[in-house]
């Protein structure tokens, strides 16, 4: 994560977003160690999941387009910084509903 840190700061991102695509980055990654899955198995567990500020209610629409920016700026990374092959990056579209877990 450093490195991908790094990497942000060299193109210009502000703070806030470093940290925001950090957070998203880091949180698929713990996912997908604990539990290996496919990118729409993780995008269903997100749709899913609590909202961490308010648990009451679920992550909006925006907070899914959120993580989908993010993982997809983390994936860029990993692809033409790192030169690793991805198989499940699929993610060029935005959540206009929320997945379905049928």
């Amino acid at each position: 994560m450093i490195a991908y840190k790094k990497h942000l700061e060299l193109i210009g991102y502000q703070p806030s977003t470093i940290y925001s695509l950090l957070y998203v980055a880091k949180e698929y990654l713990d996912y997908t160690a604990q539990k290996p899955c496919l990118m729409t198995d993780y995008l269903i567990y997100l749709s899913q999941r609590k909202n961490k500020n308010n648990p009451t209610k679920a992550l909006s629409k925006a907070q899914l387009n959120m993580h989908i920016y993010g993982l997809k700026k983390y994936f860029i990374y990993l692809e033409r910084v790192e030169n690793k092959i991805l198989t499940d990056s699929f993610l060029s579209y935005k959540i206009t509903q929320k997945p379905s877990s049928t």
